[in-house]
């Protein structure tokens, strides 16, 4: 799958609005990759509102973490308005708790992007797919379709992608050498990278 048939999917589906959830207490990683892609999308389908809905709640870390970056989360969303919905770190709608029968049963097309093995159930019901588990974070594969169309993140989404990828590989425990060269690439954006880490260690941002 890529960012062009997402934004031709949202096109076909004329869709105005479209919301992009997260799983049950939704972490560090599923809202960053939330945020970054919000806002790659915003710069194809600037007339689309796109917001990202976390019905199931989020994490406790999390609640710290939208004090320190720039990113809005609805904890009720209007699950019927939607006319699209992506899923993102999530390969089952389940994770979605109450929300969960209202997407799956809508008429509004679905799209995954998910760094875990696929559920077959979910895939069945997604219009289109990007997954991948050898990636260590979510935010890695938003990273990808960035870089698919080269268009730079922004400092705040470079930070946001950072930040949830450092969440999801413990530090960078868990990443893999694709992990790195993103996180390499990340940097030369202007992040400070050795400032967020001290923040993250000290719970700032988680």
């Amino acid at each position: 799958m890529t960012l062009r048939e997402i934004v031709a999917s949202i096109e076909q589906q004329q869709a105005s609005f479209v919301l992009l959830l997260c799983h049950r207490s939704a972490d560090a990683d599923a809202i960053c990759s939330a945020y970054a892609l919000q806002g790659l999308l915003k710069r194809f389908l600037p007339n689309v509102v796109f917001e990202i809905g976390c019905p199931a709640g989020i994490n406790k870390p999390s609640k710290t973490l939208l004090e320190n970056l720039p990113i809005t989360v609805n904890l009720k969303p209007n699950l019927e308005s939607a006319g699209t919905f992506i899923l993102l770190d999530m390969n089952t709608v389940k994770q979605l708790d109450e929300a969960a029968e209202v997407v799956q049963n809508s008429p509004a097309a679905k799209i995954i992007i998910d760094h875990h093995a696929p559920n077959q159930e979910t895939l069945q019901i997604c219009k289109l797919c990007f997954v991948d588990d050898s990636a260590a974070a979510n935010c890695e594969l938003i990273y990808r379709l960035y870089a698919e169309v080269d268009i730079r993140p922004t400092l705040q989404e470079a930070t946001a992608m950072f930040v949830g990828i450092a969440f999801d590989t413990r530090h960078f425990a868990l990443a893999n050498s694709p992990t790195f060269q993103i996180i390499a690439k990340l940097v030369a954006e202007g992040i400070d990278a050795q400032k967020i880490e001290a923040e993250l260690s000290n719970g700032v941002l988680t």
